[in-house]
C-alpha cells in the first residue's frame, strides 16, 4: 500500500471532516471538539484531531479546487479514514437557493472534460455519487439544528471567476442549484478507494445577484459551527 508523501501523520480518525479554510478548521476544532490536538501541518494540510462525545474525530484542510482534495482525501484513505465529509462552501445558481441554506448534494456533476477526473478514468465519465445513507442522515441532522437544507445536486468547477449568469442559467435548467469545486472529486475517490462520502455546503453568494456580495468564513462562523455539529452528530452515531 501506498504512503503519505505530503503528511507527516501517519494515521488520523476514521471519521474526518473536511473544510477548505484553514481559520475554518481552527474554530471548529476549538468550539466542538475536546482535547483538540494540532497533528499535521506539513505542506499546509492542517489535521486537528479530538474528541466529539466519546469518539475521535478529525477536521482537516483540503484548500481550494480539486487537484489538492484530491492529494489530501487520497492521503487520508491511506492512514485509516474511511468516512470523509465536506462542509464548505458554494454559491447558488437558481434563485429559490438563497444566502446561508445549506446544500447536501446526493450527487455532483463536473464542469469541466477533462482534468483531474478523466486522468482516474481516462475510459468515460465516472460515477459522481455520494453515499445515500449518509446524504440522507445530514440532511434530517442539520434540518434538526434550524438550518434550511437542500437535497439536490451540484456541480464542481476548476474556475472559479468564469462562472457567470449564464453558466448559472445552464445548470439551474438542468436542476443542479449550486456551484463550488471539490465535491465530484470526493465522490470519485470515495468510490475509487471504498470511502463513505458527503458534502454539506453554505451557500456563500448568488451568481444572479453577485451585486449581494460573498460571506466568508467568519461571516457564516455560526452556521458552520452549527452544521459542523450536526456532521459530527452523524458521523460518530455510525458503526465503524
Amino acid at each position: 500500500m501506498r504512503k503519505p508523501v505530503h503528511l507527516e501523520a501517519t494515521r488520523v480518525p476514521s471519521n474526518m471532516l473536511i473544510v477548505g479554510d484553514p481559520d475554518r478548521a481552527a474554530y471548529l476544532a476549538e468550539e466542538l471538539l475536546s482535547n483538540p490536538k494540532l497533528i499535521n501541518k506539513k505542506r499546509g494540510y492542517y489535521i486537528y484531531e479530538g474528541f466529539f462525545g466519546d469518539r475521535p474525530v478529525g477536521i482537516g484542510v483540503h484548500y481550494v479546487g480539486g487537484p489538492t482534495t484530491a492529494v489530501f482525501v487520497e492521503e487520508l484513505a491511506m492512514i485509516g479514514a474511511r468516512r470523509i465529509v465536506r462542509l464548505g462552501t458554494a454559491g447558488s445558481l437558481c434563485e429559490n437557493v438563497k444566502l446561508g441554506d445549506i446544500v447536501v448534494p446526493p450527487s455532483s456533476g463536473h464542469a469541466t472534460i477533462g482534468g483531474l477526473l478523466k486522468q482516474y478514468a481516462p475510459q468515460g465519465i465516472p460515477p459522481l455519487s455520494h453515499t445515500p445513507s449518509l446524504v440522507l442522515r445530514l440532511y434530517e441532522a442539520i434540518k434538526s439544528k434550524g438550518l434550511n437544507p437542500v437535497v439536490s445536486p451540484v456541480v464542481s468547477s476548476d474556475a472559479f471567476y468564469a462562472e457567470d449568469e449564464g453558466f448559472a442559467s445552464y445548470w439551474c435548467s438542468r436542476n443542479v442549484v449550486a456551484v463550488e469545486m471539490e465535491c465530484s472529486t470526493l465522490a470519485y475517490i470515495g468510490l475509487a478507494r471504498n470511502l463513505e462520502t458527503a458534502c454539506a455546503l453554505i451557500i456563500s453568494d448568488e451568481l444572479l445577484h453577485l451585486e449581494k456580495g460573498h460571506l466568508d468564513s467568519l461571516a457564516l462562523k455560526e452556521e458552520f459551527v452549527k452544521a459542523a455539529s450536526a456532521v459530527l452528530e452523524v458521523m460518530t452515531g455510525l458503526e465503524e
